[in-house]
C-alpha cells in the first residue's frame, strides 16, 4: 500500500469537493424593503445587498433625527415656546408655522439673546408682541410668529401692557382647539412634547437641522446645581432666577476652580430699535422704515460727539425718541414731525 505524502511529518489533508449550500425551505420579510424573499442562510435578513445599504443609511438618518429632537427638547428656545403657550393657554399661538417661519422666529430669539449680552447679569430686553397674547375686550389671540414678535426694552414693554393699536399676527378664539389647551400647572417638559406633536416630528427635526438648535447650558447647570442647594445657601426659586453667567460662577465655586468674570454687554437701545424697525418694515403696511434714517443720523452724531468730546444730544431727548419708536413698534401711528422737532436743535439738515 502506498503512503500518502506528508508535510513536516504530518499527514496531508484529504481534498474534498465543497458541496453547494442548500437554500432554506422557508421565507422571510426583508428588514429594509419588507418584501418576502427566500433566504440562503438562517441569518440572512436582507433580500439583497442594496437593501442592506439602504437600511444602514435609514438607521443613520433616524439616529440623527432622534438627536435633533433631543436637542430641541433641551433647548432654551423650546422652553421659551412652552412658556408662551402656557401664558396664552393654548398651543394654537403657533398656528400656521412652517419650517421656514420657525427658523425666522428662532433668528429673532437669537437676536434677543445677543441684545441682552448672551446671559449677562440683568435682562435689558424682552420679547414683546405687536398684537398682545390676551388683549382687553378682544376675541383674538396674538401669535408667536416673527411678524408679531420684536425685541423691546423691559420698561417700555411693561408700560405698554396688553394695549393694542393695530398690526401684528393673530388668530380668532373660535379657530382654537380644546385639544390644544395648556393649563397653568402643566410641566414645561410636557408642553414641549405636545409642541412636537403639534408641529409633527418631521417639521421639528428639519427645523432643528436648519437652525442648528443646541441644548441650553442653563438647563444643564440648573439640573446639576439643584443637588447642592444647601451648600450654595439658595432656594430653588432663587437658583432659577440666576443668570446663565451666575450659574457658571456657582459651578466653578463648587468644583473649587477659579471664577472668571466675563464682561458681557448688550446692544444699545437705538441699535435694537433700528434693527427691529427694518425687520418689521417688510410685513407692516405703514412706513415704519421712514424713522430709520433719523435714528441712524442720531447714532452718527452721538458717535462723532463722543470722539471729539463735544456737546451731545441730552439723554432726556434720546429717551423721548426711543419711547416714541417703541410705541410705533407696538402699532402706534407714525409721526415723523414729532421726532424731527425733538432732534432739530442738535442735528442739521433734518
Amino acid at each position: 500500500m502506498k503512503k500518502e505524502p506528508t508535510v513536516s511529518g504530518l499527514p496531508a489533508k484529504k481534498q474534498t469537493a465543497s458541496k453547494p449550500r442548500k437554500k432554506l425551505n422557508t421565507t422571510k420579510k426583508c428588514k429594509s424593503c419588507r418584501k418576502t424573499f427566500r433566504p440562503s442562510t438562517a441569518w440572512q435578513v436582507y433580500c439583497k445587498a442594496e437593501c442592506k445599504s439602504t437600511r444602514k443609511a435609514t438607521d443613520k438618518r433616524k439616529a440623527m433625527d432622534d438627536s435633533r429632537l433631543e436637542r430641541f427638547q433641551t433647548s432654551a428656545f423650546a422652553y421659551y415656546m412652552a412658556a408662551e403657550a402656557q401664558r396664552a393657554g393654548t398651543l394654537d399661538i403657533f398656528h400656521g408655522h412652517t419650517v421656514e417661519s420657525l427658523v425666522e422666529l428662532y433668528d429673532v430669539y437669537k437676536y434677543y439673546l445677543r441684545a441682552n449680552g448672551f446671559g449677562g447679569e440683568g435682562r435689558l430686553y424682552a420679547l414683546a408682541h405687536v398684537h398682545p397674547v390676551k388683549p382687553k375686550d378682544s376675541d383674538y389671540i396674538g401669535l408667536v410668529h416673527s411678524e408679531n414678535i420684536f425685541v423691546c426694552p423691559e420698561h417700555p414693554n411693561k408700560s405698554h401692557g396688553n394695549k393694542y393699536f393695530g398690526y401684528g399676527k393673530c388668530i380668532h378664539r373660535s379657530k382654537t382647539s380644546a385639544a390644544n389647551f395648556v393649563s397653568e400647572d402643566e410641566s414645561r417638559k410636557g408642553i414641549i412634547r405636545r409642541i412636537i406633536r403639534y408641529f409633527g416630528e418631521g417639521v421639528v427635526t428639519e427645523f432643528a437641522k436648519r437652525a442648528k438648535v443646541q441644548p441650553t447650558q442653563r438647563i444643564k447647570r440648573i439640573t446639576q446645581l439643584e443637588l447642592f442647594l444647601e451648600e450654595l445657601g439658595l432656594t430653588l426659586d432663587e437658583l432659577h432666577e440666576c443668570s446663565t453667567v451666575k450659574l457658571g460662577q456657582l459651578q466653578a465655586l463648587l468644583s473649587g476652580k477659579e471664577v472668571y468674570n466675563f464682561s458681557t454687554s448688550g446692544l444699545s437701545q437705538i441699535s435694537v430699535l433700528i434693527h427691529e424697525l427694518e425687520r418689521h418694515a417688510t410685513s407692516r403696511p405703514d412706513d415704519i422704515a421712514a424713522l430709520v434714517p433719523l435714528l441712524e443720523q442720531l447714532q452718527e452724531f452721538e458717535a462723532a460727539a463722543f470722539m471729539v468730546n463735544t456737546v451731545q444730544v441730552p439723554q432726556s431727548v434720546i429717551d423721548k425718541v426711543a419711547i416714541f419708536g417703541w410705541k410705533v413698534m407696538h402699532g402706534q401711528q407714525m409721526d415723523l414731525e414729532y421726532v424731527r422737532d425733538l432732534l432739530k436743535p442738535y442735528l442739521k439738515g433734518i
